[in-house]
């Protein structure tokens, strides 16, 4: 997976990226870019150990991804119809909406 930040300016630059791949994860680019953009995001995950949508935090501080899996989202769901599109980041508060599809 990769999320990648770029600068109107020049949208073909890549000014800052998060890679996380099968060896681990890590931040490149201009690291300050990330004070400017949203920190998480949602993504389907296939991994060795699981598959599933799951939360993706930019952590700038340690410059790596850290992946939260959703628990509440088991196979009770409908996950062809009933999906997660989105994450809301809540300002000054640690809690964050997330946006399910129904």
């Amino acid at each position: 997976m990769r999320i990648s930040v770029h600068r109107c300016s020049d949208p073909q630059e890549v000014a800052a990226s998060a890679n996380l791949t099968p060896e681990g994860s890590a931040l490149d680019g201009d690291l300050s870019v990330w004070s400017y953009v949203p920190k998480h995001y949602v993504s389907y995950y296939a991994g060795p150990h699981w598959k599933d949508s799951c939360l993706l935090q930019v952590a700038q501080q340690v410059s790596r991804i850290e992946l939260q899996q959703f628990d509440w989202y088991s196979d009770g769901y409908d996950k062809g119809y009933q999906g997660i599109i989105g994450v809301v980041e809540v300002p000054n508060d640690q809690r964050m909406a997330l946006i399910l599809l129904t």
